[in-house]
């Protein structure tokens, strides 16, 4: 049974590959944050002049794991203002950034906010699939089913970049 989870996986890791190089700029934003103590002490203040409480910090997420990078889009979205602010007063960030593929420009974030309804999907299908000890076939077709139906809609959407992600 654990198959069709894996199956998953290799749907998500490949369509993660059209949206490959705004994921590396978001992922080196949180790099960049994650690997000093004043770094993130920086991020923190920019979060509080934004007036922005999540108690979910940003993490940086396992390159290999669709799954990690589901959670840490999720929570680096709330961030995405905090992060505006770090971009316009802390030098180094862009600096360092620059070096590696830049900062995050609107459409990485536009296309993260777009992705990540396509991964919730895969990812409450996996959680489904691998959280019962007792996984049928019935529990699979369900969620595949369910995956289907989401993504048949998704191909009437009026956002070129939703239908395209869906065929």
């Amino acid at each position: 049974m654990r198959c069709c989870a894996h199956i998953l996986c290799l749907i998500v890791k490949d369509g993660l590959k059209e949206v490959d190089y705004s994921i590396l700029r978001i992922r080196g934003a949180v790099k960049y944050i994650r690997s000093s103590a004043s770094r993130l002490a920086r991020f923190k203040a920019c979060a509080e002049q934004e007036k922005i409480t999540y108690k979910d910090l940003v993490c940086l997420d396992v390159e290999t794991r669709w799954n990690s990078t589901y959670l840490n889009l999720e929570a680096v979205l709330k961030y995405k203002k905090t992060f505006d602010l770090l971009e316009m007063q802390d030098n180094k960030y862009v600096e360092d950034l620059h070096k590696g593929k830049g900062v995050p420009l609107e459409f990485d974030w536009d296309d993260a906010r777009l992705l990540l309804p396509f991964l919730k999907m895969f990812y409450d299908a996996t959680i489904c699939i691998f959280g019962s000890y007792h996984v049928t076939s019935n529990i699979h077709m369900k969620e595949v089913f369910a995956i289907g139906r989401k993504i048949r809609k998704c191909q009437e959407n009026n956002d070129i970049f939703i239908r395209s992600m869906a065929t």
